[in-house]
């Protein structure tokens, strides 16, 4: 793998965006892996400074305009729809109310490379979430309980492996250019929530997820 996307979108959460990218930033230098990244974000038509907040401290990121309807699947759209002309080797989806630990590009890539091993290609990989003042985990990878009714539980990480999954969670997600060259992106079918879960069902279907 030789470069990757981030894709991220916001509105009017100027501190969360920043602070989501300065996690990542700091995750970057961190990654043991000579791996180029490059950021695209799409602020839905923010009032609060964020884009020039992130043009000042951030002047690398791709801040792209929306029209300010977008919301979350169509603000990630938006910014996956930019990344994919430059073909990418993986796309990192990053909600930006989200810092993630600073090993978490590890991890993912740690991911790919065992799926790599295991099947010889590339999937899906979510990460999990955590409340900070909780420490209990809110996204992430789930398996069905009962597919027939939707019900289903979060697979907690064990710290050790991956662990194969059927449904997941956008707020880390990293989709490998073999999953995106079978799928595509985010479905055109979903204005906000539920995009994720249609994807990583995708995923899963005809190749494989793991968390």
């Amino acid at each position: 793998m030789q470069k990757f996307a981030v894709l991220l979108t916001c509105f009017n959460r100027k501190e969360k965006s920043l602070a989501a990218l300065e996690s990542l930033f700091k995750a970057k230098q961190e990654l043991s892996l000579d791996i180029n990244m490059s950021v695209y974000l799409t602020d839905d038509g923010s009032t609060d400074g964020t884009s020039e907040a992130i043009q000042k401290y951030y002047p690398k990121v791709n801040v792209l305009k929306g029209n300010g309807e977008l919301f979350w699947a169509g603000g990630m759209r938006n910014s996956w729809a930019e990344a994919l002309k430059n073909d990418y080797d993986a796309y990192l989806l990053l909600n930006d109310d989200t810092k993630p630990y600073v090993n978490f590009l590890e991890e993912l890539f740690k991911t790919h490379n065992y799926c790599l091993t295991k099947y010889g290609k590339g999937g899906v990989y979510v990460g999990a979430t955590l409340d900070e003042e909780t420490n209990v985990m809110t996204y992430g990878g789930s398996v069905f309980t009962n597919k027939f009714k939707g019900r289903y539980t979060k697979l907690i990480p064990n710290g050790e492996y991956p662990q194969e999954c059927e449904l997941g969670n956008a707020n880390i997600m990293l989709a490998s250019k073999n999953a995106v060259d079978k799928i595509g992106q985010l479905s055109k079918g979903y204005v906000h929530g539920l995009a994720d879960f249609d994807y990583t069902l995708k995923a899963k279907k005809i190749m494989f997820l793991y968390c």
